[in-house]
């Protein structure tokens, strides 16, 4: 009788296996054509943010560069630079004193998307040197031409982001888009 039971247990163990086997071609076609639905809506908003998120990177890269390059014009009672460029698809900046160009451990590249907006970067443009500048005296003020450096997505030039040197003490504004264009 004990044998019996253990058949029957394991009959019906096989036959609940078998009716929950799987799942049909048509489940699986629904639900990979739902999936490619959202990925559809999904990674254009994905990548707009990842766009934004880069400009905003490297506007505070750039920011940050401006008021290192203030901090040491005040600490060593000199002239500091910060300069730009655009080397192929890769923009750079490095911060310096001002009697010396950059030496090539100074440039720091901004992300591999970035690029200088030329037409809308008012900084003074040596072309000898082939880039922009901005200087900062002894205290902190700005030396000479005030003016902005533009940043843009090499994919997307619309989309711009800027930092602005607006006034003769060195103030510092972020500005994006259509702020950003002469």
């Amino acid at each position: 009788m004990k044998n019996r039971r253990r058949k029957t247990n394991l009959h019906l163990w096989q036959e609940w296996l078998k009716s929950t086997g799987g799942y049909t071609l048509l489940e699986i076609l629904i639900v990979v054509a739902i999936i490619a639905i959202l990925g559809a809506i999904a990674v254009p908003g994905w990548l707009g943010f990842l766009t934004q998120q880069e400009l905003r990177l490297g506007q505070e890269a750039i920011q940050r560069a401006n008021y290192t390059a203030i901090s040491n014009a005040k600490r060593d009672k000199l002239t500091w630079q910060v300069s730009f460029r655009q080397t192929g698809e890769i923009a750079q900046y490095a911060v310096h004193p001002a009697e010396r160009p950059p030496s090539a451990s100074e440039w720091v590249k901004l992300s591999r998307h970035l690029v200088i907006d030329e037409d809308n970067t008012t900084f003074f443009f040596d072309k000898g040197q082939g880039l922009w500048r901005v200087q900062f005296n002894h205290w902190g003020n700005t030396n000479g031409r005030m003016g902005r450096v533009t940043i843009a997505i090499a994919s997307r030039p619309t989309a711009k982001r800027c930092v602005i040197v607006n006034t003769l003490i060195g103030n510092h504004r972020l500005a994006r888009d259509k702020d950003c264009q002469r």
